[in-house]
């Protein structure tokens, strides 16, 4: 939904994906330890720049809400 939400304002020049998720332990009824997970955006615009601050700045927002680290690769 995050992804959605962070390219809705560039919507008619950019996309994004999630193209992979990885869950370990991957049980149910367990809180999992870690997650990887592969997110694409891509534009035809120069405003990429700001849809990649934006979710940076989600993501950093999210890991101090749930005590979590995350980590970025841009």
């Amino acid at each position: 939904m995050e992804v959605r939400r962070a390219v809705e304002p560039v919507k008619n020049v950019s996309v994004g994906t999630i193209g992979y998720v990885k869950v370990k332990p991957s049980v149910a009824t367990i809180i999992p330890e870690e997650i990887t997970a592969i997110i694409e955006f891509r534009s035809i615009s120069r405003k990429e720049s700001q849809l990649v601050k934006s979710i940076l700045k989600k993501l950093h927002d999210i890991s101090l809400k749930y005590k979590v680290q995350c980590e970025a690769m841009v």
